[in-house]
């Protein structure tokens, strides 16, 4: 079983119990994605807040194909390919299976889609993946 960072969505007002402070809309979401992809081929920095940063793995988790498992290399092949920040593509794979966006393998060799990252924050059904019933 692969252990996550310590996150808190408690940022804000609380929800209510077991409800995530943070919401993701699908403007916000389009905006951000433009604001970053607007820089190329400069690099943006990549995000500290909680909001801006799931939204940026998010984008990065949409170059996976729902079902299909990754090696290690092809994994780092798609992470390169989306990346879009300062950071490496390793720290970005960390990120996305800290966050609940990837899932390793029990020998470590391989990912595949999560949907954990979805507890973390509401997010509108309109963002591309979001609605989505897969990995």
């Amino acid at each position: 079983m692969e252990s996550r960072v310590g996150i808190s969505v408690s940022q804000g007002k609380s929800a209510g119990p077991g409800i995530p402070a943070i919401s993701i809309a699908a403007d916000d979401y389009s905006r951000l994605v433009t604001s970053w992809t607007a820089r190329l081929p400069a690099r943006a920095a990549f995000p500290r807040k909680l909001k801006a940063r799931l939204a940026a793995l998010h984008f990065v988790r949409e170059g996976f194909e729902p079902g299909r498992a990754y090696s290690e290399h092809e994994a780092n092949t798609t992470i390169r390919h989306f990346n879009l920040f300062e950071i490496d593509h390793v720290q970005i794979r960390r990120h996305l299976v800290d966050y609940g966006l990837l899932r390793r393998n029990s020998d470590g060799t391989g990912y595949e889609l999560d949907r954990g990252y979805l507890d973390l924050a509401r997010w509108d059904p309109d963002i591309p993946g979001v609605g989505a019933q897969e990995g």
